[in-house]
């Protein structure tokens, strides 16, 4: 969430906690969501993620007083769309996410291991503390698939047994090993390089497309077309 949003958040606090309080489905949200909101309440979150959409057309922070009024109003009047958008997109993400754990805490053979430790180290990625005000809005809309797709995998490792999985996982693993690597080098050394997290979220599409390709992509992928976006990254 950026700086301009924050003071939006401010203004409008009061407007903001009342609706998410109102929220029809906030009690199935909270308990599906509480091992992701173990340092901040859910309800904060959810009050910084409708602010985001609400006040979005909001890049800069106004320069004057009447100017902030200005932005205020026109966000005021989104605020209500937001709540009926976020509650649809976070419903549909958490009940996926509870889904994936319930199948998760199922016992497993060892030789589910290696797909066992991947899926857990995606969700971590996916899912750290505070992601749905961290992660772009576009991306987030995703997420309800993402969860799907993982919960796909793991009932076709179940039935079609693990060989086929295990040749997907070899191929998304290297080049996700690459993005990680990069990522800790551009965060050392500073670097702001949009085509990196381009090539991540062409990661999570891999995913789906080779472990649950009847849910479909948000664009063409293919390990060849991750390996042209990677070219581009910087080094």
């Amino acid at each position: 969430m950026n700086e301009a949003v924050d003071f939006y958040v401010l203004a409008e606090n009061r407007e903001l906690k009342t609706q998410v309080r109102w929220l029809p489905q906030l009690p199935r949200i909270r308990l599906y969501a509480a091992p992701l909101a173990k340092s901040r309440d859910i309800e904060d979150q959810l009050i910084d993620l409708i602010a985001a959409r609400a006040f979005y057309t909001t890049g800069e922070i106004p320069r004057d007083a009447d100017g902030f009024e200005a932005q205020r109003l026109i966000g005021k009047k989104h605020i209500l769309p937001a709540v009926q958008e976020t509650t649809k997109l976070i419903a549909a993400l958490f009940d996926a996410y509870h889904d994936v754990r319930l199948a998760l805490e199922q016992p497993r053979p060892p030789t589910w291991q290696y797909a066992l430790d991947d899926i857990r180290e995606q969700l971590a990625a996916l899912l750290p503390e505070n992601f749905m005000a961290a992660t772009p809005q576009d991306r987030l809309e995703h997420f309800p698939r993402y969860l799907k797709a993982i919960s796909l995998r793991l009932k076709k490792i179940a039935t079609s047994g693990l060989p086929r999985d295990r040749a997907s996982h070899d191929v998304v693993a290297p080049r996700w090993q690459a993005y990680r690597e990069r990522a800790e080098d551009h965060r050392k050394r500073r670097i702001d390089d949009p085509e990196l997290p381009e090539f991540r979220w062409m990661v999570e599409e891999l995913r789906v497309s080779l472990f649950a390709q009847e849910l479909g992509t948000s664009q063409p992928v293919s390990p060849q077309r991750l390996d042209k976006q990677w070219a581009k990254v910087r080094i």
